[in-house]
């Protein structure tokens, strides 16, 4: 069985809720990206250097979820998501998303941080 999945960016009306608390009740905490590459979901792209972004708790079914009436049951969840702080035009492209940034490879993707004895 093929499954196809579509990235779909933050919603316009969610990033203007998620700039004053994000889905994890907290204040967002805008900061300057000094190196670039922080996969936005707003626009589905990687930051270049010099933006302003945040990262927020962002919970898309939950709100889906709410909307519709539906029981997400033990599928709610939220997760950390880079935004930008700002306006955001949304999607510039119809490229796939986070594909195209210069140097960005499964070798150069951000890990989990572990200590040396692997936890």
């Amino acid at each position: 069985m093929t499954h196809t999945y579509t990235a779909r960016p933050v919603p316009a009306r969610t990033l203007k809720e998620l700039a004053v608390a994000d889905d994890a009740g907290r204040a967002p905490v805008p900061f300057t990206d000094e190196e670039g590459g922080a996969p936005l979901r707003c626009c589905l792209r990687r930051s270049t250097p010099g933006e302003r972004i945040a990262l927020v708790s962002y919970a898309p079914l939950r709100r889906w979820a709410a909307e519709t009436g539906a029981d997400p049951g033990a599928y709610d969840e939220q997760g950390p998501v880079f935004v930008h702080a700002g306006e955001c035009a949304g999607p510039r492209t119809g490229a796939l998303p986070f594909t195209n940034a210069p140097g960005w490879s499964a070798a150069t993707r951000p890990r989990a941080a572990s200590s040396a004895g692997g936890w």
